[in-house]
Protein backbone atom coordinates (compact mmCIF):
# COMPACT_ATOMS: atom_id res chain seq x y z
CA UNK A 1 0.00 0.00 0.00
CA UNK A 2 1.61 3.55 -0.97
CA UNK A 3 2.06 6.17 1.70
CA UNK A 4 0.03 9.66 1.47
CA UNK A 5 2.63 12.33 1.21
CA UNK A 6 2.03 13.11 4.92
CA UNK A 7 2.93 9.42 5.80
CA UNK A 8 5.67 8.98 4.00
CA UNK A 9 7.53 12.29 5.55
CA UNK A 10 6.60 11.40 8.69
CA UNK A 11 8.27 7.84 8.29
CA UNK A 12 10.93 8.96 6.79
CA UNK A 13 11.96 11.54 9.26
CA UNK A 14 11.50 8.19 11.47
CA UNK A 15 13.90 6.32 9.60
CA UNK A 16 16.30 9.29 9.85
CA UNK A 17 16.75 8.98 13.40
CA UNK A 18 16.36 5.28 13.41
CA UNK A 19 19.00 4.10 11.03
CA UNK A 20 21.42 6.86 12.61
CA UNK A 21 20.36 5.12 15.93
CA UNK A 22 21.16 1.34 14.38
CA UNK A 23 24.66 2.21 12.89
CA UNK A 24 23.36 1.70 9.51
CA UNK A 25 25.27 4.71 7.95
CA UNK A 26 27.93 7.99 8.98
CA UNK A 27 27.62 11.34 8.17
CA UNK A 28 25.79 12.05 4.93
CA UNK A 29 26.00 8.36 3.61
CA UNK A 30 23.12 6.74 2.56
CA UNK A 31 19.73 7.51 1.27
CA UNK A 32 15.94 6.78 2.08
CA UNK A 33 12.59 7.07 -0.29
CA UNK A 34 9.06 6.43 0.00
CA UNK A 35 6.94 5.95 -2.07
CA UNK A 36 3.21 8.06 -2.43
CA UNK A 37 1.91 7.25 -5.90
CA UNK A 38 2.55 5.05 -8.56
CA UNK A 39 4.78 8.03 -10.45
CA UNK A 40 6.48 9.26 -7.59
CA UNK A 41 8.25 8.94 -4.33
CA UNK A 42 10.06 10.97 -1.74
CA UNK A 43 13.90 11.30 -1.24
CA UNK A 44 15.98 12.61 1.57
CA UNK A 45 18.20 15.29 0.10
CA UNK A 46 22.25 15.67 -1.09
CA UNK A 47 24.53 15.86 1.47
CA UNK A 48 22.43 16.92 4.36
CA UNK A 49 23.19 15.24 7.81
CA UNK A 50 20.42 13.08 8.86
CA UNK A 51 19.73 14.76 12.05
CA UNK A 52 19.09 18.54 10.57
CA UNK A 53 16.66 16.57 8.15
CA UNK A 54 13.19 18.07 7.93
CA UNK A 55 10.01 17.51 5.96
CA UNK A 56 10.31 20.52 3.94
CA UNK A 57 13.97 18.67 3.15
CA UNK A 58 12.47 15.84 1.67
CA UNK A 59 12.36 15.93 -2.22
CA UNK A 60 9.34 14.35 -4.71
CA UNK A 61 10.94 12.63 -7.67
CA UNK A 62 9.11 11.08 -10.93
CA UNK A 63 9.93 7.44 -10.72
CA UNK A 64 10.12 7.75 -14.39
CA UNK A 65 12.42 10.56 -16.13
CA UNK A 66 13.83 11.56 -12.09
CA UNK A 67 12.41 15.17 -12.42
CA UNK A 68 12.14 16.40 -9.34
CA UNK A 69 10.08 19.44 -7.56
CA UNK A 70 11.79 22.64 -5.66
CA UNK A 71 15.59 24.23 -5.28
CA UNK A 72 16.15 21.36 -2.89
CA UNK A 73 18.35 18.44 -4.60
CA UNK A 74 17.54 14.79 -4.33
CA UNK A 75 20.35 12.14 -3.60
CA UNK A 76 22.64 11.49 -5.83
CA UNK A 77 21.60 7.36 -5.91
CA UNK A 78 17.72 8.58 -6.57
CA UNK A 79 17.89 6.60 -9.73
CA UNK A 80 18.31 3.37 -8.24
CA UNK A 81 15.04 4.06 -5.65
CA UNK A 82 13.68 5.33 -9.04
CA UNK A 83 14.29 1.73 -10.73
CA UNK A 84 13.36 -0.35 -7.01
CA UNK A 85 9.91 1.02 -7.52
CA UNK A 86 9.66 0.61 -11.53
CA UNK A 87 10.65 -2.76 -11.24
CA UNK A 88 8.59 -3.52 -7.64
CA UNK A 89 5.19 -2.13 -7.52
CA UNK A 90 4.82 -3.36 -3.96
CA UNK A 91 7.76 -2.02 -2.60
CA UNK A 92 7.06 1.44 -0.97
CA UNK A 93 9.92 1.60 1.35
CA UNK A 94 14.17 1.91 0.00
CA UNK A 95 16.89 2.48 1.77
CA UNK A 96 20.54 2.37 1.09
CA UNK A 97 22.81 1.88 3.70
CA UNK A 98 26.37 1.51 4.91
CA UNK A 99 26.04 -0.76 7.34
CA UNK A 100 29.13 -2.58 9.36
CA UNK A 101 29.51 -5.80 7.79
CA UNK A 102 27.26 -5.80 5.29
CA UNK A 103 29.55 -3.40 3.49
CA UNK A 104 32.41 -5.32 4.67
CA UNK A 105 30.65 -8.15 2.82
CA UNK A 106 30.04 -6.08 -0.38
CA UNK A 107 33.91 -5.19 -0.56
CA UNK A 108 34.37 -8.68 -2.59
CA UNK A 109 32.16 -7.70 -5.10
CA UNK A 110 30.41 -11.50 -5.24
CA UNK A 111 27.12 -12.66 -4.58
CA UNK A 112 26.66 -14.32 -1.59
CA UNK A 113 24.09 -16.89 -0.50
CA UNK A 114 21.88 -14.22 1.52
CA UNK A 115 22.02 -11.69 -0.82
CA UNK A 116 22.74 -10.83 -4.67
CA UNK A 117 25.76 -8.46 -5.23
CA UNK A 118 25.48 -5.81 -7.51
CA UNK A 119 28.66 -5.12 -9.93
CA UNK A 120 30.42 -2.04 -8.75
CA UNK A 121 30.74 1.53 -10.11
CA UNK A 122 31.06 4.79 -9.10
CA UNK A 123 28.16 5.79 -6.73
CA UNK A 124 25.60 8.38 -8.77
CA UNK A 125 26.16 7.51 -11.91
CA UNK A 126 24.36 6.00 -14.97
CA UNK A 127 26.47 3.15 -14.53
CA UNK A 128 26.14 2.40 -11.35
CA UNK A 129 22.19 2.30 -11.60
CA UNK A 130 22.58 0.24 -14.26
CA UNK A 131 24.41 -2.50 -12.60
CA UNK A 132 21.76 -2.35 -9.59
CA UNK A 133 19.02 -2.64 -12.39
CA UNK A 134 20.40 -5.77 -13.71
CA UNK A 135 20.91 -7.70 -10.51
CA UNK A 136 17.28 -6.78 -9.44
CA UNK A 137 16.15 -8.31 -12.39
CA UNK A 138 18.09 -11.09 -12.25
CA UNK A 139 16.89 -11.74 -8.55
CA UNK A 140 13.17 -10.42 -8.36
CA UNK A 141 12.48 -12.25 -5.71
CA UNK A 142 15.25 -10.24 -3.26
CA UNK A 143 14.67 -7.80 -1.17
CA UNK A 144 18.36 -6.84 0.18
CA UNK A 145 21.17 -6.61 -1.91
CA UNK A 146 24.86 -5.98 -1.50
CA UNK A 147 25.95 -2.93 -3.62
CA UNK A 148 29.95 -3.91 -4.28
CA UNK A 149 32.49 -1.20 -2.78
CA UNK A 150 29.58 0.45 -1.39
CA UNK A 151 26.96 -0.56 1.20
CA UNK A 152 23.64 -2.51 0.51
CA UNK A 153 19.85 -1.69 -0.66
CA UNK A 154 17.00 -3.06 0.99
CA UNK A 155 13.88 -2.51 -0.64
CA UNK A 156 10.77 -2.81 1.71
CA UNK A 157 6.71 -3.77 1.31
CA UNK A 158 6.60 -1.45 4.34
CA UNK A 159 9.10 0.63 6.31
CA UNK A 160 8.66 -1.87 9.12
CA UNK A 161 10.02 -4.60 7.00
CA UNK A 162 12.99 -2.30 5.50
CA UNK A 163 14.24 -2.57 8.69
CA UNK A 164 13.59 -5.90 9.32
CA UNK A 165 15.46 -6.82 6.50
CA UNK A 166 18.20 -4.28 7.48
CA UNK A 167 18.57 -5.88 10.38
CA UNK A 168 18.73 -9.67 8.54
CA UNK A 169 21.43 -8.83 6.33
CA UNK A 170 23.47 -7.53 8.94
CA UNK A 171 23.15 -10.65 11.05
CA UNK A 172 24.04 -12.86 8.00
CA UNK A 173 26.70 -10.49 6.90
CA UNK A 174 28.63 -11.04 10.51
CA UNK A 175 28.29 -14.45 10.32
CA UNK A 176 29.85 -14.59 7.12
CA UNK A 177 32.46 -12.08 8.65
CA UNK A 178 33.27 -14.63 11.89
CA UNK A 179 33.55 -17.75 9.27
CA UNK A 180 35.91 -16.24 7.54
CA UNK A 181 38.38 -14.79 10.04
CA UNK A 182 38.69 -18.34 11.76
CA UNK A 183 40.96 -18.63 8.40
CA UNK A 184 43.87 -17.01 10.90
CA UNK A 185 46.63 -17.91 8.23
CA UNK A 186 45.27 -14.96 6.99
CA UNK A 187 46.47 -12.56 8.94
CA UNK A 188 50.41 -13.10 8.09
CA UNK A 189 50.26 -10.05 5.55
CA UNK A 190 50.46 -6.70 6.76
CA UNK A 191 47.24 -6.27 8.09
CA UNK A 192 47.62 -2.17 8.66
CA UNK A 193 48.75 -1.52 4.71
CA UNK A 194 45.48 -3.77 3.85
CA UNK A 195 43.01 -1.57 5.94
CA UNK A 196 44.95 1.53 4.99
CA UNK A 197 43.39 1.03 1.23
CA UNK A 198 40.51 2.17 0.01
CA UNK A 199 38.63 -1.18 -0.02
CA UNK A 200 34.88 1.13 0.10
CA UNK A 201 34.10 4.14 -1.65
CA UNK A 202 33.44 6.28 1.56
CA UNK A 203 36.57 5.61 2.58
CA UNK A 204 38.09 6.69 -0.87
CA UNK A 205 35.80 9.80 -0.34
CA UNK A 206 37.02 10.51 3.05
CA UNK A 207 40.81 9.73 2.77
CA UNK A 208 41.92 9.61 -1.34
CA UNK A 209 45.78 8.59 -1.01
CA UNK A 210 46.71 9.89 2.06
CA UNK A 211 46.92 7.44 5.58
CA UNK A 212 46.63 10.17 7.65
CA UNK A 213 42.89 10.25 9.44
CA UNK A 214 41.00 13.64 8.04
CA UNK A 215 40.84 16.32 10.84
CA UNK A 216 38.58 18.73 9.55
CA UNK A 217 35.68 16.14 9.43
CA UNK A 218 33.38 14.62 12.19
CA UNK A 219 35.60 12.58 14.33
CA UNK A 220 32.61 10.13 15.00
CA UNK A 221 31.96 10.03 11.38
CA UNK A 222 35.76 9.44 10.52
CA UNK A 223 36.53 6.87 12.70
CA UNK A 224 32.77 4.58 11.49
CA UNK A 225 33.92 4.84 7.98
CA UNK A 226 37.40 3.73 8.84
CA UNK A 227 36.36 1.15 10.92
CA UNK A 228 33.70 -0.58 8.26
CA UNK A 229 37.58 -0.10 5.78
CA UNK A 230 39.23 -2.34 7.76
CA UNK A 231 36.67 -4.73 8.83
CA UNK A 232 36.21 -5.08 4.62
CA UNK A 233 39.96 -5.76 4.49
CA UNK A 234 39.97 -8.19 7.07
CA UNK A 235 36.87 -9.90 4.62
CA UNK A 236 38.14 -9.46 1.12
CA UNK A 237 40.23 -12.45 -0.18
CA UNK A 238 41.82 -12.18 -3.79
CA UNK A 239 39.69 -8.62 -4.65
CA UNK A 240 41.63 -5.72 -5.51
CA UNK A 241 41.29 -2.09 -4.09
CA UNK A 242 39.19 0.45 -5.76
CA UNK A 243 41.28 1.70 -8.91
CA UNK A 244 43.56 4.90 -7.69
CA UNK A 245 41.41 6.65 -10.95
CA UNK A 246 38.27 6.01 -8.99
CA UNK A 247 39.86 7.33 -5.35
CA UNK A 248 40.71 10.64 -7.40
CA UNK A 249 37.53 11.08 -8.53
CA UNK A 250 35.63 10.12 -5.39
CA UNK A 251 37.92 11.99 -3.66
CA UNK A 252 37.84 15.40 -5.29
CA UNK A 253 34.03 15.03 -5.74
CA UNK A 254 33.85 14.88 -2.12
CA UNK A 255 35.70 17.60 -1.52
CA UNK A 256 34.29 19.83 -3.83
CA UNK A 257 30.34 18.79 -2.99
CA UNK A 258 30.21 17.46 0.33
CA UNK A 259 32.93 18.37 2.93
CA UNK A 260 33.76 21.08 5.06
CA UNK A 261 37.02 21.09 2.82
CA UNK A 262 35.29 22.31 -0.27
CA UNK A 263 37.40 24.26 -2.28
CA UNK A 264 40.84 23.23 -1.23
CA UNK A 265 43.51 21.66 -3.06
CA UNK A 266 42.46 18.30 -4.31
CA UNK A 267 44.95 15.17 -3.63
CA UNK A 268 48.28 14.76 -5.21
CA UNK A 269 50.24 11.80 -6.97
CA UNK A 270 48.94 9.04 -5.27
CA UNK A 271 51.99 6.95 -5.62
CA UNK A 272 53.52 9.22 -2.60
CA UNK A 273 51.08 7.25 -0.41
CA UNK A 274 50.70 3.70 -1.94
CA UNK A 275 53.89 2.80 -3.92
CA UNK A 276 53.21 -0.81 -3.87
CA UNK A 277 49.52 0.17 -4.53
CA UNK A 278 48.28 -1.50 -7.86
CA UNK A 279 45.25 -0.87 -10.21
Amino acid sequence: MKYTDAEARELILKACDEIVKKKLVAGTWGNISARISDTQFLITPSGKKYKDIIAADLVTVNIKNLKYTGNTKPSIEKGIHASAYALHPEINFVMITHQHYASAVSAECRDVSFAPCAEYALPGTDKHRRNVEKKIKENPQSKAFLLARHGALILGETYEEAFELADELEKNSKIAFNCRIDDHAYFKRDYYAYSRMPWLDDFAQLYGFSQEKPKDENKKDVETVTDNNCTASSYIRGTKPISKADVLILHTFYKLKYSKLKGKEPPRDPERYFPKYKK
